[in-house]
């Protein structure tokens, strides 16, 4: 056993060979190549400063954004923000040109959104949900972004393409929230064209005890049933 440990090195022995190996390697690459080497530690030095810099302008651009965003946001909020409707959506609309990619960018758009939706703007307002969606889907907005997007498609008259956007929210992860809202939504554009059964089972996934959405629920469940019942009534009825 002995003269075997002595004519074999063992697994350290081995390792700490080829670490010293390389090491002779690459301080000879460095000594033949040391201008090389010099000129792409500066490279690397030079990427690292930008990534910073950018970085920190990153982070400005976000803080100046947001702070602009909040006194939209009081505006929202108060009183006469009806009547105030006129600036607000200009100054939304200053914040998502000013600063594109930001969070606020995505919270403007969103309102902006919401209030050409209220005012029938659907094609308007599709965009705008669009930005927020395409800010990301990691963000809390993106499912209110689909939403809103199958809303407008539910209002326009493009069944189809609101049932996509429904369905998308109901394809996200549980954490996201709204999917018994997007059911609702599904489950009204089904019974719109007359798919009842379908609607109905749409419903179904909605759990009466633990939704927020229960009652809605009920009375969506209630006209459906109102509506299958005219639809197969005789003529003349």
């Amino acid at each position: 056993m002995r003269e075997y440990h002595q004519g074999h090195m063992s697994k350290e022995e081995l390792e700490n060979n080829a670490l010293l190996s390389f090491l002779v390697r690459l301080r000879h690459f460095v000594i033949k190549n040391k201008r090389i080497v010099v000129l792409a530690g500066l490279g690397v030095l030079l990427l690292l400063i930008v990534a910073g810099f950018m970085a920190v302008n990153s982070a400005a651009r976000e803080e100046k954004a947001a702070a602009e965003f909040d006194k939209v946001a009081v505006m929202l909020q108060g009183e006469g923000a009806r009547e105030k409707i006129g600036d607000i959506d200009k100054q939304l609309d200053t914040i998502i040109k000013t600063w594109p990619g930001t969070l606020a960018a995505a919270k403007a758009s969103l309102h902006l959104a919401d209030i050409q939706y209220r005012m029938d703007n659907f094609a308007g307002a599709i965009e705008n949900f669009t930005r927020v969606k395409d800010h990301g889907k990691s963000s809390y907005l993106y499912p209110a972004a689909l939403i809103g997007i199958a809303n407008c498609y539910e209002q326009s008259g493009e069944p189809a393409k609101a049932v996509d956007y429904y369905d998308a929210v109901g394809a996200l992860s549980d954490h996201f929230g709204l999917k018994d809202m997007a059911l609702l939504g599904k489950a009204r554009v089904l019974g719109a064209q007359g798919k009842f059964d379908e609607a109905r089972k749409v419903l179904e996934n909605i759990r009466s005890d633990v939704s927020a959405f229960a009652d809605e629920a009920m009375r969506l469940s209630i006209w459906l049933d109102s509506k299958k019942t005219v639809q197969v009534l005789p003529a003349g009825k």
